[in-house]
């Protein structure tokens, strides 16, 4: 296992202990599963969640979180739930001691799991036994940390083998998949990641040689929204990264590494993904978004 410290983070009102694995067997799939601990007191933890750009699987060991919908209510979360891509970042209240683990996918490898076109998720958090009931992976996790991820990534690679009439076989033995199109989005999925988001859109569609309407219909395929909201949303998260490692940076020093045109064009990115200022982030609490974004 590659382990990296233990990263512990906290505000006045709580503290998050976390801690990363980077699989090996499951690697071209899986780009980390996590174990994150609320061990504050009170009443628990809020923050309003930035969208990154990567689908999760994620179970509650111990304790339950809620996350508030349009209407202002709140909905508790399932014990083990699909968190799929979202348009529009959403608060989420931790209740205090709540433990839990995560499988984090890259933004297009979801589907070999779920095998349905990842635009049909929408952008909700789904109970995991609608589409993986009595997948066994709930069933891995307890205190033991180290073990538990061990346990998650085996029974992953057992799932992708009973799938392995379908397409996710090829994908088990590290090998493109054989799915019309996957190549042109992985490619430009992997640029993207690579490049913290930015990517021209239109010289990606062209070294595809497909439609540009055809390579928005793949990508919202295998990775449930268009490359232009990918792009926008990865640079987004590579900008908060790149604030946090540097704070000493103004908001105009940090703009032109994230790729932004300017100021007004990180502003209305913000405004776009967070609803809310650069400025009235960067002073809000953001535990959970900060530590994603890093990822």
């Amino acid at each position: 296992m590659k382990w990296p410290d233990a990263i512990e983070r906290g505000t006045l009102d709580a503290m998050f202990t976390f801690r990363q694995y980077i699989p090996t067997k499951t690697g071209h799939l899986v780009k980390s599963m996590w174990y994150m601990e609320h061990a504050g007191g009170g009443e628990g933890y809020e923050e309003e969640i930035v969208p990154d750009g990567h689908h999760e699987l994620i179970f509650y060991l111990d304790g339950r979180s809620q996350h508030r919908i349009g209407n202002g209510a709140w909905i508790d979360e399932p014990g083990a739930l699909i968190a799929s891509q979202t348009l529009q970042s959403h608060r989420l209240r931790m209740s205090a001691g709540s433990k839990l683990y995560g499988i984090r996918f890259y933004p297009h490898t979801l589907y070999p799991l779920l095998g349905v076109p990842l635009h049909l998720l929408g952008s909700a958090m789904m109970p995991m036994d609608d589409l993986l009931k009595g997948d066994g992976l709930a069933a891995c996790i307890d205190e033991d940390v180290t073990a538990s991820f061990r346990r998650l990534e085996h029974r992953l690679l057992g799932l992708l083998s009973e799938r392995a009439m379908g397409q996710s076989a090829g994908l088990l033995r590290g090998k493109a998949m054989e799915q019309p199109g996957y190549a042109y989005v992985d490619h430009s999925v992997r640029r993207m990641l690579a490049g913290g988001g930015p990517a021209s859109i239109k010289t990606l569609v062209g070294k595809s040689g497909v439609t540009a309407k055809h390579y928005d219909e793949l990508f919202k395929r295998y990775v449930g929204i268009t490359p232009k909201c990918l792009s926008s949303i990865l640079q987004l998260n590579s900008f908060i990264r790149y604030k946090n490692r540097f704070p000493a940076k103004t908001l105009t020093e940090c703009v032109y590494e994230a790729g932004y045109y300017d100021q007004s064009h990180l502003i209305r990115a913000f405004n776009q993904w967070v609803g809310a200022t650069p400025g009235q982030y960067f002073h809000s609490r953001a535990e959970i978004s900060d530590l994603f974004a890093a990822l």
